[in-house]
């Protein structure tokens, strides 16, 4: 029996050495990894770490794809000489922008943030809350984030005790970040496209979505909203043009619901004659290429100047007679 209490005494002994090994290995490597993540120089994770740590614009852009590509944030500066930022990150949808606003705001206080909102990411859907693995490297160092994550499942908490975990699926992006080529290149978050992929054709008809509204995304802009009423900051959602004939009306009125309880502006460019029939605005059906992208932001900064929605002198609006005449 004495030997029986050995034998179980070793084994644990042997499994605390174990576990005590996976443990330094997984803090020592998870260490290097976020030393690397956090002094990356270019490519997606260091535009979200700027856009998080360090711009100061006046306007903000809050997006997925559809606003990386769309948004100029060059014709914005040079038309209303507001300083912009675009945070929008491919694939990356309405909670993670919502982690993104939450985490500027705390630093301060920009004069306008848009959200370039496809009403479809208001429905319940499983990939809603896995992008938000983008944002695990900063759960520890930014707390206002933490309730975000979570939400991607009960023992999320849990898993952040690995150094590794956050950057498991990083590990590709983060040796282009220190090595790559894709710096930002004074673009301030804008990614350009171009050519065009789209058939010379009248738009497809955009399908009819299916299933329930997420209440946790609703939440979201609700608190942005409310957040942006309280700090005098002007909250503007926009849909940005498609070339595909919206059929989005149940959608429209939630969030034109949304806006009169919230009191923020809705802009509808989905159906935009001026893109809707030049389908060589479009590097593919959903995103504009960079010809798109210049003509659409300065229509937001058309829109921005004549709603008078921040203050600004009129004689700071340089836009092109021609750009204007098709707006």
């Amino acid at each position: 029996m004495f030997k029986s209490k050995n034998k179980y005494l070793r084994f644990a002994a042997n499994a605390i050495i174990f576990l005590l090994v996976v443990f330094i290995i997984d803090q020592v490597l998870g260490r290097t990894l976020r030393h690397y993540y956090f002094t990356s120089t270019s490519g997606e994770n260091y535009r979200t770490t700027y856009a998080l740590d360090s711009t100061n614009a006046d306007i903000i852009i809050l997006g997925s794809s559809r606003a990386s590509h769309h948004y100029v944030p060059k014709i914005i500066k040079d038309s209303l000489g507001l300083s912009c930022y675009n945070t929008g990150r491919d694939g990356n949808f309405l909670l993670f922008n919502f982690a993104v606003f939450k985490s500027i705001v705390k630093r301060y206080s920009p004069k306008v943030v848009i959200l370039d909102l496809n009403p479809f990411e208001l429905y319940e859907a499983a990939n809603s809350y896995d992008g938000l693995s983008t944002l695990l490297p900063y759960y520890w160092d930014k707390p206002e984030l933490r309730g975000i994550i979570e939400l991607r499942s009960r023992v999320e908490r849990y898993k952040m005790l690995s150094a590794v975990y956050p950057f498991n699926s990083k590990i590709l992006a983060i040796l282009k970040g220190n090595h790559g080529s894709d710096k930002d290149n004074n673009s301030n978050g804008y990614l350009q496209l171009t050519g065009s992929s789209v058939e010379k054709n009248k738009p497809g008809v955009e399908p009819l979505e299916k299933g329930e509204v997420d209440p946790n995304k609703l939440a979201a802009i609700v608190s942005m909203a409310n957040e942006c009423n309280q700090k005098n900051i002007r909250f503007i959602v926009v849909q940005s043009p498609k070339y595909l004939i919206s059929r989005q009306e149940k959608e429209h009125e939630l969030v034109n619901t949304l806006k009169k309880q919230c009191h923020f502006i809705y802009w509808d460019f989905s159906n935009e004659p001026v893109f809707r029939n030049n389908p060589a605005f479009f590097k593919d059906r959903l995103h504009l290429n960079d010809e798109g992208a210049g003509l659409f932001t300065k229509m937001v900064a058309v829109k921005i100047a004549r709603s008078k929605i921040v203050n600004m002198d009129s004689k700071n609006v340089i836009l092109k007679k021609k750009s204007l005449n098709r707006l």
